[in-house]
């Protein structure tokens, strides 16, 4: 029984993450996967609480992973800046 409410819980949980990471929303899927799966003692204040925390480590971990450093991406700024100075400098008579 404990077993398949942890997976029960674990793929709600998944489907709530790739929700909210796709459209937003997740948590129109976690809290009332929360709701039934949790005991019924359970109070609402706790429910939302751990719905607010497993939000706030989905949106610390999709941060890290778009600020980590890409080296790709320093190299695109470079040679974007270096066609840039190039138009400026080149195609002033263009200009009107």
């Amino acid at each position: 029984m404990l077993a398949d409410s942890f997976l029960l819980s674990a793929l709600v949980g998944f489907a709530a993450g790739l929700m909210d990471a796709a459209v937003g929303g997740g948590g129109l899927l976690q809290i009332p996967g929360l709701f039934n799966l949790l005991p019924n003692a359970t109070p609402v204040a706790s429910v939302m609480g751990i719905n607010k925390f497993a939000s706030c480590c989905g949106t610390l971990t999709a941060t890290g992973a778009i600020s980590a450093p890409n080296p790709r991406a320093v190299e695109n700024a470079a040679a974007c800046r270096g066609v840039g100075i190039c138009r400026f400098i080149f195609g002033r008579e263009k200009r009107w």
